[in-house]
């Protein structure tokens, strides 16, 4: 059985790491039955795929992606499927084509 933990839940968002799932690094965004899954790496948060949500939404699940990268890039390390890849752990994102801005 595919253990899907939530790792963040806001906004009625969730954000998912599928245990047994396959490279590249990635966590599936859901919301309002619609999914995307965004890629993480090089401090970025790349589209892979979408399907049912509407554009305002896959703004606002990548900028959440990207406000919780660390945390995020933090959990798919101690997946085996991204530790086999000598993923290192990240200390900061960006959303592409979004940026975060410093605080």
């Amino acid at each position: 059985m595919l253990a899907v933990p939530t790792i963040v839940c806001e906004d009625g968002y969730e954000v998912q790491i599928n245990t047994r799932d396959h490279p590249p690094p990635h966590v599936h965004v859901r919301k309002a039955g619609g999914e995307a899954r965004y890629a993480l790496e090089n401090d970025t948060v790349e589209l892979l795929t979408q399907s049912g949500m509407k554009a305002s939404e896959l703004k606002k699940a990548a900028a959440l992606v990207a406000k919780h990268y660390v945390k995020l890039q933090n959990e798919l390390g101690k997946m085996s499927w991204v530790r086999s890849r000598s993923l290192p752990l990240q200390k900061k994102a960006s959303a592409k084509p979004l940026k975060r801005g410093k605080k």
